[in-house]
C-alpha cells in the first residue's frame, strides 16, 4: 500500500508556479481520483494561504448525477471546502457521448474560472488514465504530439490546466482514502463498454501480462514528449525567425526557406498557423496537414484557413464566409470577437471587410478577412494600423493567437 501524504504532494505541486493570495480551483466528481487530489490539494492551499473552490459538473447523463453531486456538495462543506455545482443545461445528443461529456465538463468548468478570475484548474488523471489516452491515440495513428498524451499543465482559453497525479498510480489514490476511511462513488459508465475509453482500460491487464506495463508505457511516453519538445522548440524558432504574423489576423511563410525544411517542421508550423488563425472548434486531422504540406506553396484551404501563393511568400488568413457575424458594442464594451479582444472607445460595430484602399502586396482575398469598424453606418476605419496608436478614437482591437485546448 502507497499512502500520499502532504509532504508526497508538495513534491507533486512543485511544477506549478503558485502564490499566496490566488485563487485556484478543482474539479471533483465524487470518484477516487479527484476526491482524493480535493482533499490533499485542500489541505497544501490552506498551508499555502491560497483559496480554494471544488467545482462538480453534472453532466445530467445519469438518474444519479443530482444526488451524488449533492453527497459531494455536503461531504467538502463539512470539511470547510468551498464547494459549487455546475449543472449542464445542453440537450442529450443521442451519439458521441463520450466526446459529448467531454466538451460539457470542460466549458463548464472554463467559463467558471473565468467568471471568478481563476488561472489554474487541477484535475485527477493519473496514470492509468495517461496511459489509456496513449492506446486511443495509438488506435487513430496520431503523431508524436499526440502520443505524448496529456501535459501536466495546458492552456484552454487561457486557463491553465494542471494535472499533478500524472505519474500516480491509481491504486495509491484509492489507498490514501482508505487509509482516512473515506468512501467514493463508482461512476457505472466507467465500466461501460460502449465507451472507447473503457474498452482500452479493460485490455491493460492483457498488456501487462505480455510486459508492456504502465511503468513503461509512462517511460515511453515521457521520452515522446522529451523529442516532442525539441521538435516543438526548432518549430518555433524558425516562426519567430521566418514567419510574419500580422496583428490583423494572417500570416505569411517564406517560401524560399520553407522548401529546405524537414517535412515535420513543415506539419507543425502548420499546424500552428492553422490554430491561431482558423481557430476551428473542430480538429484538423494530422493526415490533411501532410497532404496540404505535400503541395505547398498553392491555393488551398483547411481548418478555416485559405492559403495563397504571392510572389512575397505564401499568405496564410481565414476564410472571409467563415469570420465571424457583424457584431454591436456599446461604449466601454469590450469582447471576443472572431480571433481579435475588441475594446469599443465609442459605439460601433465590428465585422469583417477589405480596406477602403485596397493594399499593395497582400492578396486581396486575404484582405477581406480584416476586422472592420463602423460608425452610424459609416465605415470610419479599416485596420491598417498598430491597434495601439494612441489617436484610435473608435475601438482597440487585439489579434489573440493562442487558443489551445
Amino acid at each position: 500500500m502507497s499512502v500520499l501524504n502532504l509532504d508526497d504532494f508538495d513534491k507533486l505541486m512543485q511544477p506549478f508556479v503558485l502564490s499566496s493570495g490566488m485563487h485556484i480551483a478543482v474539479g471533483v466528481s465524487g470518484g477516487a481520483d479527484s476526491l482524493c487530489l480535493t482533499l490533499l490539494l485542500s489541505e497544501w492551499a490552506q498551508k499555502h494561504k491560497i483559496e480554494l473552490t471544488a467545482i462538480t459538473v453534472n453532466h445530467n447523463l445519469r438518474a444519479v448525477a443530482c444526488q451524488e453531486a449533492e453527497a459531494v456538495h455536503c461531504f467538502l462543506t463539512q470539511k470547510n471546502i468551498h464547494h459549487v455545482v455546475l449543472t449542464n443545461q445542453k440537450p442529450i445528443p443521442e451519439s458521441g457521448l463520450e466526446v459529448y461529456a467531454r466538451q460539457v465538463r470542460y466549458d463548464l468548468l472554463t467559463d467558471y474560472c473565468q467568471q471568478h478570475q481563476i488561472c489554474d484548474l487541477f484535475l485527477a488523471h493519473h496514470q492509468s488514465d495517461q496511459a489509456e489516452t496513449f492506446l486511443l491515440r495509438l488506435a487513430k495513428s496520431t503523431g508524436l504530439n499526440g502520443l505524448v498524451g496529456m501535459k501536466m499543465q495546458s492552456i484552454r482559453n487561457g486557463l491553465k490546466i494542471n494535472r499533478p497525479f500524472l505519474s500516480v498510480p491509481k491504486q495509491d489514490l484509492t489507498d490514501t482514502l482508505n487509509a482516512h476511511q473515506i468512501s467514493w462513488f463508482e461512476d457505472e459508465m466507467n465500466t461501460d463498454e460502449r465507451y472507447e475509453r473503457v474498452k482500452w482500460r479493460k485490455f491493460l491487464p492483457l498488456l501487462a501480462e505480455k510486459g508492456i506495463s504502465l511503468k513503461a508505457l509512462t517511460q515511453t511516453m515521457q521520452r515522446l514528449h522529451r523529442a516532442d519538445k525539441a521538435l516543438n522548440e526548432y518549430t518555433q524558432t524558425f516562426i519567430d525567425k521566418y514567419v510574419w504574423i500580422d496583428f490583423r489576423g494572417f500570416a505569411r511563410l517564406p517560401v524560399e526557406k520553407w522548401e529546405f525544411l524537414p517535412e515535420e517542421i513543415k506539419i507543425r508550423i502548420i499546424l500552428y498557423l492553422i490554430q491561431i488563425i482558423g481557430q476551428s472548434e473542430k480538429q484538423v486531422s494530422l493526415k490533411s496537414v501532410e497532404n496540404l504540406c505535400e503541395q505547398l506553396p498553392c491555393h488551398a484551404t483547411l481548418g478555416n484557413c485559405i492559403f495563397v501563393p504571392h510572389k512575397l511568400g505564401l499568405y496564410i488568413g481565414k476564410e472571409n464566409n467563415l469570420m465571424a457575424s457583424e457584431k454591436k458594442l456599446k461604449v466601454g464594451e469590450t469582447i471576443v470577437w472572431d480571433r481579435f479582444k475588441v475594446s469599443a472607445l465609442t459605439d460601433c460595430i465590428i465585422k469583417s471587410g477589405m480596406p477602403k484602399k485596397k493594399l499593395e502586396n497582400i492578396p486581396a482575398i486575404i484582405q477581406k478577412s480584416f476586422p472592420a469598424v463602423f460608425i452610424e453606418k459609416e465605415l470610419e476605419k479599416i485596420v491598417q494600423i498598430d491597434y495601439k496608436e494612441k489617436n484610435d478614437s473608435s475601438v482597440r482591437i487585439e489579434f489573440l493567437k493562442c487558443n489551445q485546448g
